[in-house]
């Protein structure tokens, strides 16, 4: 909770978020809810779209948010956020649902991913979704929060269209997870540095030119080593 209230004070510090703004939170791979129900609960934003594919963890997602009288404010949504409109195979985490994770290949991992169970999601673009419900404005969309464990990459690839001026990201940085995405780490530099001009690494709060992302993939080069950043898009 305390690193979640960092994040929102960085935001509204720099200009991001202003206080009860009034608009809408994407959060991306929302798991349970424990994202999107607070920051809604305590008024950081009128309402929030909540994306999370896996069906068992799904259900709970949607009973946290009735058990919350929330129904109203969060929109959940059974599907993933990638580069394709389809479906893509899922690995299952028997210990953690937060890490469940898109499967590229099923090599030997340091969490033994290739002992996972699989299974197959529905996924879209976040672009196609905007343009299948032209009732969201995603102008009223400040931060997206996305939590996919080494996704984001396949993300921003759907995203190009729909990622405004303005707009922050707030997301894991898992040099590991990214390549097991099938990602490489240059490939990776290429997408953001075409969509952003700069990160926040939040264990700092320092603001750095994008092209400076590079050096975080030496820093946090274990498979165990991660951080958060947000990335932003400034005239």
């Amino acid at each position: 909770m305390e690193a979640m209230r960092s994040t929102m004070d960085l935001l509204q510090r720099n200009g991001y978020l202003a206080a009860n703004d009034g608009g809408c939170i994407l959060d991306v791979g929302a798991n349970l809810g424990m994202i999107c129900i607070p920051l809604v609960q305590q008024h950081y934003f009128e309402r929030a779209i909540a994306f999370e594919p896996a069906p068992d963890t799904y259900r709970l997602l949607v009973k946290n948010v009735l058990q919350n009288h929330l129904e109203e404010r969060i929109t959940c949504i059974p599907s993933a956020l990638s580069s394709t409109s389809g479906t893509f195979e899922m690995e299952l985490s028997d210990s953690n649902s937060g890490d469940h994770r898109m499967r590229h290949n099923a090599k030997a991992g340091a969490y033994r991913e290739e002992q996972r169970k699989t299974i197959r999601v529905p996924t879209q673009t976040l672009d196609d979704f905007f343009a299948e419900h032209p009732e969201i404005n995603r102008e009223e969309v400040r931060v997206i929060w996305m939590d996919i464990q080494g996704h984001e990459g396949r993300f921003f690839e759907g995203a190009r269209r729909s990622l405004h001026q303005g707009m922050a990201i707030v997301s894991e940085f898992w040099p590991y997870a990214i390549e097991r995405s099938g990602m490489s780490h240059t490939d990776y530099i290429h997408v953001v540095t075409n969509l952003f001009t700069h990160f926040y690494e939040m264990t700092t709060g320092q603001k750095r030119p994008i092209a400076e992302i590079s050096g975080l993939f030496e820093r946090f080069s274990g498979p165990r080593q991660m951080c958060t950043i947000i990335l932003v898009r400034n005239p």
